[in-house]
C-alpha cells in the first residue's frame, strides 16, 4: 500500500470521502462487496477474480442484491490522479492494511471486514453469506 502523507492529509481525505457518494450505503443494492486488490501482481487476487467471473456467481451477486466495487493498487498499470485519491480516501475509510485482497461487506448499518483465503465459488459465497449475517447483527 502507498505511504500515505501527513495526519492533515489523511483527515482531507476522510472528509472527501464522507461528503461523496463513497461515504453512504449502496443505494440500489441492499450491500455492496468492496475488493481492495493488486490486480497486475496479486496471485490470491487473480484467483479471487476468477471466482468473480463465474456465471454462478454473478446470479448469486444479483440474487443478494451485492454490487461490487474494485480498489486496485496495481504496481505496472498506471492510474489517474483521481483514481490514486479514491483507492486511498477508500482505503483510510475502511482501514485496510495493505493486505491482498481485503474485501469489505457494506450494508446500510455499517461494515465488515473479512479475507478471501482461496475459496472456491461457493465456499466464498457462504462466506459472504456469514459475513451478511454477521453484519446484521449490529
Amino acid at each position: 500500500m502507498r505511504s500515505f502523507r501527513s495526519p492533515f492529509y489523511n483527515l482531507l481525505l476522510l472528509l472527501g470521502i464522507v461528503l461523496t457518494s463513497f461515504g453512504s450505503a449502496p443505494s440500489e443494492s441492499s450491500y455492496r462487496l468492496i475488493i481492495f486488490e493488486g490486480s497486475d501482481w496479486c496471485a490470491s487476487c487473480r484467483k479471487l477474480e476468477k471466482v468473480i467471473a463465474e456465471p454462478s456467481f454473478a446470479s448469486f451477486l444479483k440474487e443478494e442484491s451485492i454490487d461490487i466495487l474494485r480498489v486496485d493498487f496495481p504496481q505496472r498499470l498506471k492510474q489517474t490522479k483521481q483514481e490514486t485519491q479514491r483507492n486511498d480516501s477508500l482505503a483510510i475509510r475502511y482501514g485496510f492494511e495493505g493486505i491482498f485482497p481485503t474485501l469489505v461487506l457494506e450494508g446500510k448499518t455499517g461494515f465488515k471486514k473479512f479475507y478471501y483465503e482461496n475459496e472456491k465459488a461457493m465456499q466464498f459465497q457462504n462466506k459472504l453469506l456469514e459475513v451478511r449475517k454477521l453484519l446484521a447483527q449490529k
